[in-house]
């Protein structure tokens, strides 16, 4: 693998972690802001903001498997010339 094709899976994997915890860090203010503190226990309080940061992590994996396989599988379908 050549260093210009490390650099962009690295930046890849970075920016899909990015877009991935941002959208988990969106989504933990609608939980916060539709559930009242009074109806949750305090382990819930404590716990919620780092599962949802973990999953935004996962989702960021996802994603930037997604877009690698996809990079893949475009060289394989290639132009081709008639």
């Amino acid at each position: 693998m050549s260093k210009k094709s490390m650099t962009g899976v690295i930046l890849t994997v970075v920016g899909s972690l990015a877009i991935g915890v941002a959208a988990s860090l969106v989504f933990l203010n609608v939980f916060k802001s539709s559930i009242s503190p009074a109806a949750m226990s305090l382990m819930t309080q404590k716990l919620t903001p780092a599962l949802y940061v973990m999953i935004g992590i996962g989702l960021g994996l996802v994603i930037a498997l997604w877009t690698l396989v996809c990079a893949l599988i475009t060289k394989k379908f290639g132009t081709q010339k008639a």
